[in-house]
């Protein structure tokens, strides 16, 4: 009855690609600056594009969920997600690798069968688990249901219904292209790391930023090469933050949360979902919800892994969670030591054997990784980006504030307000509960601390704050039922309506004109060869990167990626190309060369409009002022020390003779 229920609810991911082709083709007709809650095609947006988005879903979950049901890794509904999720990461992408190097292009319909055939193993697996008498657990489907049910699909597919014009018709920004990318990787070689002489673009990800790219691979192959395939696994995400965060919250706990608590954390974890989703980002323009979001949500899944699987005394998945944490996030280690510190300082009655165990595991996680790179370049595959290497993490401490007190509102209003009076109740909370506010306290000082930072390094101090709360409390307990959980629902609706974008624009700026550009004469985007994407990088001298000071007030700032992205889903006549980028050196006759390098060369052909254009200031997708950081703290520039007191370490410490070098 398993088997069929997971088969029949991933049935229309079978339609996927045709679907997402749909969504796309409505494009030129959705009003830019108007598009949420559009009528062109109710039908196909508020039916068959959701029911397709839950059946893959479903459909990639499936085969860990009967893995996980016949390694016995099902004691609640929470933790056989969760289970599921992690056995999924690696059977659907182990899987995806081996018949993809044998048989070719994987994408479409051919996938979908081979997650089918997939779980059809794993249900032959729990069937001779049962039949050669294997005691197992299974989860009470009854107990919370509704709960679960509420936060890990109606809610997520209601946001994603409200929020489609941001999932399929937005244009990427760097970052969102640069997450597309990556995961595109994996349609042609068995891991997400660009092959030597890509340019830039081969910076990331890393090994400690990775783990991302392998679920989004599995949308970019089941709805094919379009933006909203990097951007729908956050639909998939959202809903196991969910079930992370009561499943962290209940351990080792004998109440029920209710359907109170899991309408309030639902609604919690949406509210942050949005602040992700318009306020997170470097760009001027847009956030782009296939990263950070995507990265930040999975790095939060696996560390309340963690902290369960600590809990409950489950050395093994506890292991396997610290691998994940670490894969996912550059901030996995401060989360995971963040822990460490709290089980030490907060525990009445110290754990050693899991203390130790837990010291090992990281030990050996940590191993892990730094190993892998080096193993990866002696046996000649492409190794990872170094981005987000030791060094690059700690110049992040050269410079430090302590005048920026707008930080605050980043613990207090994402999470829904009324979480944040639990990290008060010190003395009422159980051991767990103290030291997860230990590891927030730690997480927000350290980041507040950082003088140049983005939203999402808090994304932390966001969330662990709810299972703080729910640790503390019960819905039973309380003096006011019906009084308490008004006053919570005022609240998490004021953090969702602060969460709102001040415009209902969508940024389509980079299609727009990514569009313009012929690249018809220049070989290997589609196989992601190094010398188109080292070529791409010509594209920036066309226009400022968004990096830049006068950016967006005076000038317009995009990444060429983004632009080259654009560039080969062109939809424009011939006429309407405005610039050129070709291998080789030869202008044709009425285009002006603007630069070259070893490669390749770019052209130009109306200066006027290339002109107008790079003085342009299209519409934008911002998040609210609340959540605004300046320019200046994010790209560390000279007006962000005239407006803030913010201490060069380096200097104090070269002053003090603490650090060798010249004194500045």
């Amino acid at each position: 009855m398993l088997l069929l229920t997971l088969t029949a609810c991933s049935l229309p991911a079978f339609f996927a690609p045709d679907i997402s082709s749909g969504m796309q083709g409505l494009y030129h007709d959705v009003d830019k600056f108007n598009p949420y809650l559009s009528v062109l095609d109710p039908l196909l947006l508020y039916f068959k594009m959701p029911f397709a988005v839950f059946g893959s879903i479903v459909l990639v979950m499936s085969p860990g969920l009967v893995f996980a049901l016949a390694l016995n890794q099902a004691k609640n509904p929470g933790m056989w997600l969760l289970a599921g999720f992690s056995i999924s990461l690696v059977l659907v992408s182990t899987a995806a690798a081996i018949t993809q190097h044998f048989f070719g292009n994987l994408v479409g319909k051919e996938f979908f069968l081979v997650i089918i055939l997939l779980l059809l193993l794993g249900g032959l697996f729990l069937f001779l688990r049962l039949a050669r008498g294997a005691q197992l657990q299974w989860p009470d489907l009854l107990t919370d249901r509704t709960g679960y049910l509420l936060g890990m699909v109606v809610i997520p597919i209601i946001f994603l219904v409200i929020l489609t014009p941001k999932f399929f018709w937005e244009s990427f920004n760097g970052d969102g292209a640069h997450a597309y990318e990556s995961a595109r990787l994996l349609l042609h070689q068995s891991l997400p790391f660009w092959p030597q002489g890509a340019g830039g673009v081969s910076n990331f990800p890393g090994i400690n930023s990775v783990l991302f790219t392998f679920p989004s691979s599995w949308f970019i192959r089941l709805f094919g090469p379009f933006e909203a395939a990097a951007r729908l696994p956050f639909i998939l995400y959202i809903g196991l933050l969910h079930a992370a965060i009561v499943t962290a919250s209940m351990a080792r706990l004998k109440q029920q949360l209710g359907l109170t608590g899991h309408l309030l954390i639902s609604l919690s974890v949406a509210s942050v979902a949005l602040v992700l989703s318009y306020s997170a980002t470097y760009d001027p323009y847009s956030a782009d919800i296939a990263l950070t979001a995507t990265q930040d949500v999975l790095l939060l899944v696996f560390t309340l892994g963690v902290v369960t699987s600590f809990i409950l005394e489950r050395p093994w998945w506890m292991l396997a969670n610290i691998i994940l944490v670490l894969l996912a996030s550059p901030g996995g280690p401060l989360l995971l030591g963040g822990w460490l510190a709290g089980v030490l300082i907060a525990y009445r009655k110290r754990p050693w054997r899991m203390i130790r165990l837990y010291v090992i595991c990281l030990a050996g996680g940590i191993s892990l990784i730094l190993m892998l790179p080096p193993v990866l370049a002696v046996l000649g595959l492409p190794v990872p980006g170094n981005e987000h290497n030791v060094g690059a993490l700690l110049s992040k401490f050269d410079h430090l504030i302590i005048d920026d007190f707008r930080r605050f509102a980043y613990i207090l209003i994402p999470c829904g307000i009324y979480p944040v009076i639990a990290m008060l109740g010190w003395r009422k909370a159980d051991d767990a509960g103290r030291a997860l506010i230990v590891v927030t306290l730690a997480v927000f000082t350290v980041y507040y601390m950082i003088a140049f930072v983005s939203l999402h390094y808090f994304i932390a101090a966001m969330v662990i704050p709810i299972v703080i709360f729910w640790r503390q409390n019960r819905y039973e307990l309380w003096v006011s039922p019906r009084t308490i959980t008004g006053a919570c629902l005022v609240a998490v609706s004021v953090s969702i309506m602060a969460a709102l974008p001040v415009s209902t624009a969508i940024y389509t700026a980079p299609r727009e004109i990514g569009e313009s550009i012929d690249v018809s004469r220049l070989q290997g985007y589609e196989t992601l060869s190094a010398s188109a994407f080292r070529s791409s990088e010509l594209i920036g001298n066309l226009f400022g990167t968004d990096s830049l000071p006068d950016v967006p007030d005076k000038s317009y700032g995009v990444s060429p990626l983004a632009l080259f992205y654009y560039a080969h889903r062109a939809t424009k006549a011939a006429g309407q190309i405005n610039y050129l980028l070709q291998s080789g050196n030869h202008p044709p006759e009425d285009m002006t060369q603007i630069a070259e390098n070893e490669i390749s060369s770019i052209f130009v052909k109306d200066k006027q409009l290339w002109e107008a254009q790079r003085i342009s200031r299209p519409a934008g997708s911002q998040g609210p002022a609340v959540y605004a950081i300046s320019r200046d703290l994010l790209f560390g520039r000279g007006n962000a020390f005239r407006d803030h007191r913010i201490i060069y370490l380096k200097a104090r410490l070269r002053k003090m003779n603490l650090l060798p070098g010249k004194k500045e």
